[in-house]
């Protein structure tokens, strides 16, 4: 995860996207840093020219993948899709562990045969789909927290910016 910090002088082809894979702000910015035309973040924001932000980032100049941001005006935290992914694991858990029960249950009442095959299948379904909404959330929750920690240590007592 990378923080990047930036201020920018101009905004452009704002669009929110809504699609299968979630919703998406994409825009073009112009800053003292950084120019970029296809820049994305997470859910439906409202960048502003002249907003003075700290951004998320799986790394450097990674533009695609803006997680959130802290915005130094309001001092307020900006990741609309935190509390989403936190829903979205819940369920998966829940369903994964309720489906698993029912697969690892129906597999030791069978004799062994070919019912086996799909059971196999079933239960690497639900181990592959609980792993990916883990690391989603955990992408997540890792962005959220270096936000948190950023936010605390530009409050604490005695900073001058």
């Amino acid at each position: 995860m990378h923080i990047q910090d930036i201020t920018f002088t101009n905004i452009s082809d704002l669009t929110h996207v809504t699609s299968k894979q979630g919703r998406f702000t994409e825009f073009g910015f112009t800053s003292t840093q950084a120019n970029f035309i296809g820049a994305r973040a997470f859910g439906h924001l409202h960048p502003k020219s002249g907003d003075r932000l700290s951004l998320v980032m799986p790394g450097p100049d990674h533009w695609r993948n803006i997680y959130g941001w802290f915005d130094h005006s309001s001092k307020a935290i900006v990741m609309p899709v935190y509390a989403t992914q936190l829903l979205v694991f819940s369920l998966v858990s829940v369903f994964s562990a309720v489906m698993l029960f029912v697969l690892l249950s129906a597999a030791f009442q069978i004799p062994f045969s070919w019912w086996h095959l799909p059971l196999v299948a079933g239960v690497m379904l639900i181990a592959g789909t609980w792993f990916m909404a883990t690391r989603q959330f955990s992408l997540m929750h890792q962005a959220r927290n270096l936000l948190l920690a950023l936010k605390r240590s530009l409050d604490a007592p005695g900073r001058v910016d």
